[in-house]
């Protein structure tokens, strides 16, 4: 936010989000939270910065990623946004998942914004500082520039077979062969399928997130006044006296999933099982992926890790 003040930028202000960047439970949908209700539903946490920018509220939004927030709200709205390279913009002010993959990105109406933004918003930490960076991001909006670039292309999302729209595939596959025809040299990046071999990938990565939450946010948390809320714990604790207005829609099972581990970075060690009672009419949105439920008076919800089907991204 000071970087971009000082660089002449006007702050307007802060967008709505899904709640706790839609890690907090088995949400069926995106863009609500509490405090600032629904933005509808355009995929990803980063949903208000989507909005504004595709609205045109604002010239240019800022939006945070753990795994698909700023790109999904993005493709949905149509407008651009970057995810950075982990360490190119500091995480400082980002309300945690994740440190080994949170990020704030920039969220605009043209690349050339996306690139003008992404010079103020640079401000390196970790692996990248010392590293050699751009003078200016936008020297690489010239024509010509696609020859000979080397462009990663993961095939199975860009097909029918993997949950893809017909239109949309078609959209997507005319982008890669402009960008031969320009070229661009696309290299095959496919590797596992994060959904196969028992949704092995996809658990692993969940479970980095959930040991990293409990340690990351009980860090944040002790860097704030006027509450008195310092750990996950206290989080949930919070939710669950104020379970009318915090889980209307949906529970907490991925914050109880969070808390049940060791909260050692070195040692990490979860229960795959979780559970919240809050006297609320039953509806079927209380039951995600493998979720069960006892009476309408008082619901238990017991979860193993979600099992999104393939075609669906789950964004943070």
């Amino acid at each position: 936010m000071q970087r971009l003040r000082q660089a002449g930028a006007v702050i307007l202000a802060k967008a709505n989000l899904s709640e706790w960047a839609n890690f907090r439970g088995f949400a069926p949908f995106n863009g609500w939270s509490a405090r600032g209700d629904f933005t509808r539903d355009p995929c990803g946490s980063s949903s208000g910065s989507a909005v504004a920018a595709a609205a045109n509220f604002c010239a240019a939004t800022v939006g945070t990623e753990t795994d698909g927030s700023i790109v999904c709200p993005s493709g949905n709205n149509l407008i651009v946004g970057l995810k950075p390279t982990l360490g190119l913009i500091s995480q400082e002010g980002i309300i945690p998942i994740a440190h080994s993959q949170d990020t704030a990105g920039p969220m605009c109406r043209t690349v050339t914004d996306v690139a003008i933004m992404l010079n103020v918003l640079r401000s390196p930490f970790g692996e990248v500082t010392g590293q050699s960076l751009p003078a200016d991001y936008t020297s690489f909006l010239r024509r010509g520039s696609m020859q000979g670039a080397r462009i990663g292309v993961d095939e199975r999302y860009f097909t029918e077979d993997y949950g893809g729209e017909a239109d949309l595939v078609a959209v997507a596959r005319h982008g890669l062969d402009v960008m031969r025809s320009l070229g661009a040299i696309l290299v095959p990046t496919d590797t596992s399928d994060p959904f196969g071999d028992d949704f092995k990938f996809y658990n692993d990565e969940f479970l980095v997130l959930l040991v990293e939450f409990k340690v990351d946010i009980a860090k944040y948390l002790s860097t704030l006044q006027k509450t008195n809320i310092r750990t996950l714990a206290d989080l949930i604790a919070f939710n669950n006296a104020n379970c009318p207005a915090e889980m209307k829609y949906y529970g907490q099972e991925i914050f109880e999933l969070a808390e049940a581990t060791s909260g050692d970075l070195k040692i990490p060690s979860t229960s795959r099982r979780a559970w919240r009672t809050c006297n609320l009419p039953a509806t079927a949105s209380t039951v995600r992926h493998s979720a069960t439920t006892s009476t309408p008076s008082s619901r238990q919800v017991t979860a193993t890790l979600p099992r999104p089907p393939r075609s669906r991204v789950i964004p943070t």
